[in-house]
């Protein structure tokens, strides 16, 4: 039995034109705002990165003020907690009296009682009750999920309260990977996509900056490559059991419904095997020594640029800052294992520095409001199209020079079975062509050739 769902007076939407006033809201996220009232104020805002989001999500929560309901955000993390509630200050006009900002579940059970609640999406879940609660003790009536994908995760979705009748979504990528339930889950909820604005029209619009793309190809060193080689050897083997147990199963390329039919049949040994060693292959490619050798290679170019350098793991994030701290350039690390007091003070350092290099693991991918740059280095990545356009997307975003022209470097590891970049990297190359940036400088096939050419 689902409960029952609040069905309040829409608020009106005379109050829209002088909402889009007060917030400057550029025409794409007038026509998203005025998407997702025009169907009943449901809807995900698919927005491509650094395309302001948030201001979108800051509108919608004006519009449930005049109709004097309020709102509850669910955001990521703690740090876009805090990033939501200055959001909702500097650009809202919203005094911080007015804004919620429980820290942990005792706090969020407690009902606060302020006009906005902002929630990381880890305490929400484990408090479906208090949710519902708000809904009608508070006429609670609209949710905004960021980065609303996640919602999708078995574990996160009684964040999606059916109580509540308002619903916006946010976010760069909305479709899970390998999760087809995940993706309807959230697409049902919100009851589709209110609005697009992707990465095309945000650059031949001038609301992103133009960008050259750059692919440096590396071999796996005879170790790496030994390595890899046996771990695909057992790869094979556990698919070959697979496949001769279950003759129609899914692919690799459908990894997330074969993960899921070997849980439905109860062999979670060859679900655990296959993920082990899909993880194993990924990690010496993530890692490769050839990468560290391209990249000190660029460090001579990123000298007065301001560099975004994305890893995977926190022991290459320091070999990478070995290298741009030997080679004087001002370097900043970021990741999980910091203290928040550092990570702030990481960011504000490179915010206000004239050129450096800040190295991140992961922390930087969704939503977090990164300083601008002029280069992003993509040093290594998973095959998620979500990580690959959201960290492409911060380095887009345009500085005060109308002219600017972002640069992105890009890794392939030639030699090994990765289908997914390669249809990646060929993608990004096609996306650079068909957005009229045909010089010489922004092809990147000049550099590497054919990218499916032996070691």
């Amino acid at each position: 039995m689902h409960p029952r769902v609040l069905s309040p007076p829409q608020p009106p939407t005379s109050s829209l034109a002088r909402i889009e006033s007060e917030l400057g809201l550029r025409g794409y996220q007038r026509d998203a705002i005025r998407s997702f009232v025009d169907r009943g104020g449901r809807g995900i805002a698919h927005m491509a990165t650094g395309t302001g989001k948030t201001l979108i999500g800051i509108a919608a929560q004006k519009w449930a003020h005049a109709g004097d309901q309020k709102t509850l955000i669910v955001v990521p993390t703690q740090a876009l907690q805090h990033q939501w509630a200055t959001a909702l200050n500097d650009h809202g006009n919203l005094d911080p009296q007015h804004i919620a900002t429980p820290q942990g579940s005792r706090q969020l059970r407690r009902i606060p009682q302020e006009r906005v609640i902002i929630t990381p999406i880890q305490t929400a879940m484990r408090n479906a009750q208090a949710l519902e609660r708000m809904v009608h003790e508070q006429r609670r009536t609209l949710i905004i999920v960021d980065e609303c994908h996640r919602a999708g995760a078995p574990k996160f979705s009684n964040t999606l309260v059916d109580a509540i009748p308002y619903r916006l979504g946010l976010s760069a990528t909305p479709t899970r990977p390998f999760d087809p339930t995940g993706t309807r889950r959230v697409i049902d909820y919100f009851e589709g996509i209110a609005h697009r604005y992707g990465l095309g029209e945000a650059v031949d619009d001038g609301h992103l900056a133009e960008y050259t793309y750059h692919v440096h190809s590396v071999h796996l060193t005879p170790r790496e490559q030994q390595a890899y080689d046996e771990i695909n050897g057992f790869l094979n083997l556990t698919l070959a059991e697979i496949n001769a147990t279950y003759p129609d199963a899914p692919d690799l390329s459908e990894l997330g419904k074969l993960l899921a039919l070997l849980r439905h049949e109860n062999e979670e040994d060859l679900a655990r095997q296959l993920q082990e060693h899909l993880f194993a292959r990924a990690r010496i490619v993530k890692n490769a020594q050839g990468k560290l050798d391209v990249f000190e290679s660029l460090t001579p170019h990123l000298r007065d640029k301001k560099t975004l350098v994305f890893t995977e793991e926190i022991a290459f994030a320091n070999r990478i800052a070995r290298i741009t701290k030997r080679d004087n350039l001002e370097t900043h690390l970021y990741h999980s294992k910091m203290q928040d007091g550092a990570r702030d003070k990481a960011l504000l350092a490179f915010r206000n520095a004239q050129g450096g290099v800040l190295v991140a693991v992961r922390a930087l991918d969704e939503g977090l409001d990164v300083p601008d740059a002029d280069v992003a280095v993509l040093a290594a990545s998973s095959t998620s199209p979500r990580q690959h356009i959201q960290r492409r997307g911060r380095v887009l975003r345009p500085l005060k020079d109308a002219l600017k022209t972002a640069t992105l470097h890009d890794f392939y590891v030639i030699g090994v079975d990765d289908p997914y970049r390669v249809a990646r990297i060929q993608e990004d190359a096609d996306r650079v062509r068909t957005h009229g940036f045909q010089g010489p400088s922004q092809d990147p096939w000049r550099h590497i050739g054919s990218l499916t050419q032996d070691p």
